[in-house]
């Protein structure tokens, strides 16, 4: 089976700056025409940069899962990471080497890798290929779950918006990483159907 995961497209928030729970809208709207495999199942974060993504790609979602949105960032939402580091220095160190951190007033990293694995295994429970339309950390998340790499690492993958990933994933519930961060429709195309 083949999960292909997309970041969704730049929205008009402030460039470089932590959007989690944030519900923004796109800075492009113009369509473009993809064509999936017959069967494949599309999902979508709930969110209306998710949503809208999905409109962009002229594609249906069956059905929004709450555990693909983003992880709320809470009171970092909408600052860059240089804010961040002004705002609230103690924070981020403990971000850095706690992986039990609490993001202030938004969610604990804990959870977020639990919402992480119902999905992971819902998807795995599918009989068709999965498109989801989600976000960065869902997407490097659940290729770590896939690979079997510690979540730890998800940060060393490049997932821009606006791209496609894509894993083979078998039976026992692991996977192969066939694209990363792809950006052209044209790559998109030849993988999805």
């Amino acid at each position: 089976m083949q999960v292909h995961l997309f970041r969704h497209f730049a929205h008009q928030g402030k460039a470089g700056a932590f959007y989690g729970s944030t519900n923004l809208e796109l800075k492009n709207k113009t369509h473009l025409a993809i064509t999936l495999k017959q069967g494949t199942k599309v999902f979508s974060s709930p969110l209306l940069r998710c949503t809208q993504s999905l409109d962009r790609l002229q594609l249906n979602s069956e059905l929004n899962l709450q555990e693909a949105k983003e992880v709320d960032f809470g009171s970092w939402e909408g600052l860059t990471y240089a804010e961040i580091e002004k705002e609230f220095p103690i924070e981020v160190k403990a971000w850095q080497e706690n992986e039990n951190f609490h993001f202030p007033q938004g969610e604990k990293i804990k959870d977020f890798q639990k919402r992480i694995e119902h999905l992971a295994k819902f998807i795995a429970t599918q009989k068709e290929d999965v498109f989801l339309m989600t976000h960065g950390g869902v997407i490097r998340h659940l290729i770590c779950h896939y690979l079997g790499i510690s979540y730890d690492k998800s940060l060393a993958f490049q997932v821009d918006t606006g791209s496609l990933s894509s894993i083979e994933l078998f039976s026992g519930g692991l996977g192969v990483l066939k694209a990363l961060n792809l950006k052209e429709v044209e790559s998109w195309q030849a993988l999805l159907s």
